[in-house]
């Protein structure tokens, strides 16, 4: 053999050697974009998930701001017109502090004669007496 055959030879072994080389990092280099490709579709079914339970989460959120907001309304609503027929009892006592009658303070807030006159004897100036 000739060293022009040798050298040929050489290339020609080399040559294929580098085509087996870069066919095997073809194949490596399509595996993980495959690999790449798989992960970001998961990825991207995960944030669809994710998206859909944030907007029902939100749904939700919004229907329990709504149902306070009735709940409040409502106690509200029950708080003034429990107020608006309780006669108010801070008041009457100190109208019994200024000196008012019975009758006048059954009138005034709304009392039975009767529990005006147990309001008299429990908060008027005779009030300590029964203490005692």
């Amino acid at each position: 053999m000739t060293f022009a055959t040798s050298l040929l030879f050489l290339l020609v072994v080399l040559l294929v050697g580098t085509i087996v080389w870069l066919w095997l990092r073809q194949q490596r280099l399509e595996a993980v974009c495959q690999q790449l490709t798989d992960t970001q579709q998961r990825l991207l079914k995960d944030i669809s998930g994710l998206c859909a339970a944030a907007v029902r989460m939100d749904e939700r959120g919004l229907e329990q701001s709504r149902r306070l907001a009735e709940i409040t309304a409502l106690t509200e609503h029950l708080e003034l017109r429990e107020s608006s027929e309780t006669p108010s009892y801070q008041q009457a006592i100190e109208r019994i502090k200024q000196g008012v009658e019975a009758e006048d303070l059954a009138q005034e807030c709304g009392f039975t004669r009767e529990e005006a006159a147990l309001l008299l004897r429990l908060y008027g100036e005779d009030a300590g007496k029964f203490s005692k």
